[in-house]
């Protein structure tokens, strides 16, 4: 890709690398989630599912053309919340375990890249979605109702799916931690020379 070679800082080389590396995993894991997904015949998560498959194929190739990290990011982040806010919507606020594990995935990756300030807005947004959710089921559907059509499949076929959002968790910290420690050893191995 060619920010390889583009001038700009090593933590901003850090994040796109942790971004593209993510986005490339995430892609690769979002693969047989849109098989399965392609074979329920939902129109619905067809929809979503190809949707995610392609953003996320997009966030790659801005980072790929492109020096504006800015741009994938918050690309990346678009997408990101459009998946968990549909699914949450058309679930009538019910957020299983996968659910949760993808909302800790948006914050966390708000921390990590663009800061403390994105990562408290979407810690209190993702907070607000669990108790309108909450209120929504105890209330008997009160604030908002889909059919049950649009809910998501309780097919033991996907309950495998459940390890792709705590893997990606695993995988942006790990990667991120890497990332930062090669920039620090490089960082200080610049100095000595200095």
């Amino acid at each position: 890709p060619r920010w390889k070679n583009v001038g700009i800082t090593m933590i901003e080389k850090a994040k796109i690398f942790v971004l593209y590396n993510f986005t490339t995993v995430f892609l690769l894991l979002n693969i047989p989630y849109l098989i399965q997904t392609l074979n329920t015949g939902n129109p619905v998560h067809i929809a979503l599912a190809v949707i995610s498959t392609i953003a996320l194929f997009l966030v790659m190739v801005i980072l790929s053309r492109s020096e504006n990290i800015r741009l994938a990011i918050y690309f990346y982040i678009l997408n990101h919340t459009f998946q968990n806010v549909s699914h949450y919507l058309i679930n009538n606020g019910t957020i299983e375990v996968q659910g949760i594990s993808f909302l800790l995935l948006i914050v966390l990756f708000c921390f990590l890249m663009l800061g403390r300030k994105w990562g408290l807005t979407f810690t209190i947004f993702t907070g607000l979605l669990l108790l309108v959710g909450i209120y929504n089921q105890n209330s008997v559907f009160k604030l908002f109702h889909f059919p049950e059509s649009y809910a998501e499949a309780d097919n033991i076929n996907f309950h495998y799916m459940i390890i792709v959002p705590f893997l990606l968790n695993v995988y942006l910290v790990l990667e991120f931690v890497n990332v930062l420690q090669k920039a620090e050893k490089q960082f200080n191995f610049k100095n000595k020379l200095l």
